[in-house]
């Protein structure tokens, strides 16, 4: 696996943003998520789990938890600042079954039937081609493998149709992303989505555009 990019104007928006992160993970909400990603997938023991756009490694610890130290955990992010914290937080706990690493998941190979779960935490929006790192993600995963997806739906529809748009321009300009809908780009991949609620459970079937968040699971196709 390639493991460095060079930086772009993308990279310094998230290099800033790396230094907020502590905060965020601070939050109520941080903990909720972390439940409802164990939950959702089911992880074992021993699991090989792929955090993409991993940042400043924020989720490490509950899914090092969830798989133990038997288990294998790798991150990988496009941003060399978020990376810098996240190795610190790998070598403070000396955690040796964890992997850090430097790559843009749209153009590097993330292996093949390699892992699992992955888990694509705010990223998989924030990427450059959203089709092709959703493409990667189905590749590396193992038969019966599942995904396990957080991110923004700047959709603009229903009542919200004009706030939803001045978010996706601001989300844009700020991050350099496309702010595409992913939920199109997984479904296509992996032929069917599950929504899950915030505590890892099955949630409705029918997407909302508001508020501009979505969840979701979906699994590989066993061999």
């Amino acid at each position: 696996m390639t493991t460095e990019t060079r930086p772009t104007r993308g990279h310094r928006f998230w290099d800033l943003t790396s230094s907020a992160m502590g905060v965020a993970e601070r939050l109520p909400t941080a903990r909720t998520m972390h439940q409802a990603m164990r939950n959702a997938t089911g992880l074992h023991p021993g699991a090989a789990v792929l955090d993409l756009g991993c940042g400043t490694g924020s989720y490490f610890e509950p899914l090092r938890e969830a798989i133990g130290p038997e288990g294998r955990l790798l991150g990988v992010d496009s941003s060399p600042g978020m990376l810098r914290r996240a190795r610190k937080r790998v070598h403070r706990h000396g955690w040796q079954n964890v992997d850090v690493q430097q790559a843009d998941a749209t153009t590097t190979d993330l292996g093949t039937a390699e892992f699992d779960a992955v888990f694509a935490m705010y990223s998989l929006s924030a990427m450059p081609d959203t089709a092709a790192a959703t493409q990667r993600i189905h590749t590396a995963l193992r038969p019966g493998g599942v995904l396990f997806l957080a991110d923004v739906r700047l959709v603009p529809e229903g009542r919200a149709a004009g706030l939803v748009r001045l978010l996706r321009s601001a989300y844009r300009k700020f991050s350099h992303a496309t702010g595409e809908d992913v939920v199109p780009h997984v479904r296509r991949t992996f032929g069917a989505i599950q929504t899950v609620d915030h505590d890892g459970r099955p949630g409705p079937d029918e997407l909302r555009s508001w508020p501009p968040l979505v969840m979701l699971t979906a699994r590989k196709e066993p061999a």
